[in-house]
């Protein structure tokens, strides 16, 4: 009974957000040894409540330990220890680990929402790790299923597409998201990612047009300065010198202090010196 009772006294204390309290008493429930399907559940709580702790190298052990206690796969936590895994392990930026836990727990996972976010962390693990491909398949997984992250998930797989070489896949892709998602918090970054994209295939003119749309329709994006900073780059790499001290003396009026204020001068000195 005191293996019970300190075991739902700790869910208590968790879910009221008292994290320390509750791992306190996972641990005397798991010290009781009385009923392993007990010990297995206060066991994959205790790895919950480090987790939220930001204690993630101890959550990822307790989870490993969870999954080779007998009566572990007779728990209703079970299901969810390999999403709680990778979470654990994407936090400590482990990404190889994270993209397999994620991808294990997908093959099993019967919540509709912890499955398509399961497939967002396996596509940005697989991003990070530099697996592409691989990660615009994940992608694709969460775009089908049109939840709140599909936005994002379109403009992640619109970049990868930059990665592998796929430069006009990518502006493609990139036109497509800033149409679909109008009112998305990633329309910046795309438009200044089409802009770059432009800038690097050496397409001048779509490059300016598009920093212009950036620069308009976003004036306080983060964006905003570097896009304007870009134009002017544009302009001098295509020798229009007038046009493109107009945009580095911009952006210092505009952003003094910023790093692109900084490298604005530093540009324009060397027009100056041309």
């Amino acid at each position: 009974a005191y293996q019970k009772v300190t075991f739902y006294r700790g869910l208590e204390f968790y879910s009221q957000g008292n994290y320390s309290q509750a791992l306190q008493l996972f641990d005397k429930s798991v010290a009781e040894r009385q009923d392993n399907r007990m010990v297995s559940r206060a066991t994959y709580w205790k790895g919950e409540a480090e987790y939220a702790l930001n204690r993630f190298k101890d959550a990822q052990a307790t989870y490993t330990t969870f999954k080779n206690l007998p009566q572990a796969d007779k728990t209703p936590e079970y299901k969810n220890v390999n999403y709680s895994l990778g979470y654990a392990a994407f936090k400590m930026k482990n990404y190889e680990a994270a993209a397999n836990a994620f991808d294990a727990y997908t093959k099993s996972a019967t919540d509709a929402n912890k499955k398509t976010d399961a497939y967002l962390r396996l596509a940005d693990s697989q991003f990070v790790n530099g697996k592409y491909w691989a990660a615009m398949e994940a992608y694709n997984k969460v775009t089908e299923n049109k939840g709140s992250d599909a936005d994002y998930a379109t403009f992640q797989k619109a970049i990868s597409y930059g990665f592998v070489d796929r430069n006009d896949t990518k502006i493609t892709e990139l036109n497509k998201f800033i149409s679909s998602y109008p009112n998305s918090s990633y329309v910046d970054d795309a438009m200044y990612e089409l802009g770059s994209t432009y800038s690097n295939m050496n397409k001048s003119s779509d490059a300016i047009n598009t920093f212009n749309k950036l620069i308009s329709q976003y004036p306080k994006s983060t964006f905003a300065s570097k896009a304007m900073l870009k134009q002017g780059l544009v302009y001098y790499n295509t020798k229009d010198n007038a046009k493109a001290l107009e945009r580095f003396k911009k952006v210092v009026s505009d952003y003094s202090g910023t790093s692109e204020a900084v490298e604005a001068v530093e540009n324009a000195r060397l027009i100056y010196v041309d």
